[in-house]
C-alpha cells in the first residue's frame, strides 16, 4: 500500500454530541489524502484536515482492566466526530482496539504540517473533566478505600473481607482511569503511548 492510499477502518464512531450512549450503529471510516470520510445518520460527511480544529485522545475502561481507545476530533465550529476502539456496545474487541490504534497512526502521519500549526493536539481529559473525576475519586477513595476498612475493623468478618476487596478493585480502577487521563499536550509525531489503549 502506497503512504496516501485511501485506508478504511471498520470502527464505530458518534457524529455530534452525547451523553449516554447503549449502543452505537455507525461504523466506518476512510482516511485518504484529502481527510476523513464517513456516513452517519446525518450525512456523508469528508472532513479535510484543515478543518480540523482539535484532536484529543483519551481512554475509558470497556472492563476493569481493558482500557478503551477514544478519539475526539473536533471540526468547522461546533461539530464533533468521536471514534471508538471498541464494539458498538463499547466492551474490549481486539480487533477493533487494533484498528482503532492503527487509526490514530495514520490520521496523525497522514495531517500535512502545514495544518498541524492550526490543531490542538490534547490528550487525556480536558481540564474541567479532569477536575471533576478528581473530585469524584477522593469521594470514591471515602467510599470505597476508607469505608471498607472500617467495616473491616468493626465487622471481622468473610462477607466483609470479600466486599472491601471487591471495593478496592473498584478504587484500583478509577485511580488508574484518572491516572491515564491527566491532561496534556503531545506532538503528532509521538502519540504517546499510554494515550492508546
Amino acid at each position: 500500500m502506497t503512504e496516501n492510499a485511501t485506508a478504511e477502518y471498520p470502527l464505530y464512531f458518534r457524529d455530534g454530541d452525547g451523553f449516554f450512549v447503549l449502543s452505537l450503529a455507525t461504523r466506518g471510516l476512510t482516511l485518504d489524502e484529502r481527510g476523513i470520510t464517513f456516513t452517519s445518520e446525518r450525512e456523508t460527511r469528508t472532513i479535510g484536515f484543515s478543518e480540523i480544529n482539535a484532536i484529543r485522545l483519551h481512554t475509558g475502561f470497556a472492563d476493569k482492566e481493558t482500557p478503551l481507545g477514544i478519539c475526539e476530533i473536533k471540526f468547522g465550529r461546533w461539530r464533533k466526530l468521536t471514534v471508538y476502539g471498541g464494539d458498538s456496545y463499547l466492551r474490549a474487541d481486539d480487533a477493533q482496539r487494533e484498528a482503532y490504534v492503527r487509526f490514530v497512526h495514520d490520521l496523525h502521519r497522514r495531517i500535512p504540517a502545514a495544518d498541524r500549526a492550526g490543531i490542538a493536539f490534547n490528550g487525556g481529559l480536558s481540564e474541567t473533566r479532569h477536575m471533576i473525576v478528581s473530585a469524584a475519586s477522593l469521594v470514591g477513595a471515602v467510599l470505597f478505600v476508607l469505608l471498607p476498612l472500617v467495616l473491616i475493623v468493626l465487622v471481622p468478618r468473610w462477607e466483609t473481607l470479600g466486599v472491601a476487596v471487591t471495593s478496592f478493585g473498584l478504587a484500583y480502577v478509577g485511580w488508574k482511569n484518572w491516572s491515564r487521563n491527566r491532561p496534556q499536550h503531545y506532538s503528532p509525531d509521538r502519540v504517546p503511548a499510554e494515550l492508546l489503549p
